[in-house]
């Protein structure tokens, strides 16, 4: 047998070695399964809250990780165990980072409208690459309640559309970017690593009936409608 021949049959014979067994598979994707559900039955004891999906991934992503510890011990690939404790891992840190009813767009160009009555609106808002349109003209009414309003922005654009009259409070941090104060007599512009800066528009006598609080990791926030102001 010609040499390549017999080397190339090797490396898939070591290929297929490596391989873990669906059976083990299977079992620690069960084990990791139950952990959870019974884990997160515990936690909540019959009432539902925030804490009970983050404990539940947390116990199955712990049986997944040992799964692939073993599996490296015998000298195998992690395999379906290690996508799924990866897509486990992905999962918490959404749950985990944003507060239940955050609205969420992965991809594109998003366009949200803050309603004036904060009992009903959602407590922030998440794009992970694209441009985010936060319209806050609504919070002009005289009947707009206070609240405080994350904007989580991965890569791209966060323009934030300011009232014309109410005041609002800005705190914007970005990894690497800029953040940009347009009005209709000036505009600043201003950035860098890990930047951050901090805005009261249209101040007055009473506090500000939001805090808008931008993350950027890569990108720009842009604030429209209104004079940049002093911190």
């Amino acid at each position: 047998m010609p040499a390549g021949v017999a080397a190339a049959g090797s490396a898939r014979g070591s290929w297929r070695d490596r391989r873990p067994e669906v059976g083990f598979a299977a079992i620690v994707l069960g084990l990791a399964l139950l952990a959870g559900a019974v884990a997160a039955a515990v936690i909540s004891g019959g009432v539902w809250s925030a804490a009970v999906p983050v404990v539940g991934l947390s116990v199955a992503l712990g049986v997944l990780a040992v799964g692939i510890i073993v599996l490296g011990i015998r000298g195998k690939q992690s395999g379906a165990v290690g996508r799924f404790a990866f897509l486990a891992a992905v999962v918490l840190v959404v749950v985990g980072l944003f507060p239940a009813g955050t609205q969420f767009f992965p991809v594109g160009a998003a366009t949200w409208t803050v309603s004036a009555d904060a009992a009903g609106a959602p407590p922030g808002y998440a794009v992970l690459s694209g441009r985010a349109t936060i319209e806050l003209s609504a919070l002009d009414a005289a009947a707009a309640e206070a609240r405080t309003i994350d904007v989580w922005m991965g890569v791209g654009v966060t323009e934030l559309v300011l009232p014309d009259n109410r005041s609002v409070r800005v705190e914007a941090s970005t990894l690497a970017g800029e953040i940009d104060y347009v009005g209709e007599r000036a505009a600043v512009q201003q950035g860098g690593i890990f930047f951050h800066d901090a805005r009261t528009f249209n101040p007055g006598d009473a506090p500000p009936v939001a805090r808008v609080r931008v993350w950027t990791l890569l990108g720009q926030v842009s604030v429209v409608g209104a004079d940049p102001g002093g911190p």
